[in-house]
């Protein structure tokens, strides 16, 4: 039997360190297009969904970046608030 809420399972609170901007993936995916042109796999954070409580009920927020405006953004409910990326941490 799984231990959580709401019999579905239990959550990972694993936390998950990675940068903003120029994660390599290279080394860790393997494709014949990848290996033929040499180019790297580096991606940029735009979008980040964190879920708080536990299996059975909780609550979501959203952190997403402008391209446009270059800024990121929290969203929690009816509520968009301007953050800095080092919120991004809490």
């Amino acid at each position: 039997m799984f231990s959580g809420g709401g019999g579905y399972g239990s959550k990972i609170d694993a936390e998950v360190d990675f940068p903003l901007e120029g994660l390599d993936l290279t080394d860790h995916v393997i494709s014949k297009e990848q290996q033929a042109d040499g180019k790297r796999l580096i991606y940029d954070l735009y979008a980040v969904s964190n879920h708080y409580g536990n299996m059975g009920f909780g609550h979501y927020r959203a952190y997403a970046q402008s391209p446009i405006a270059d800024k990121w953004f929290e969203f929690d409910d009816s509520r968009v608030s301007s953050i800095s990326p080092s919120q991004l941490k809490n």
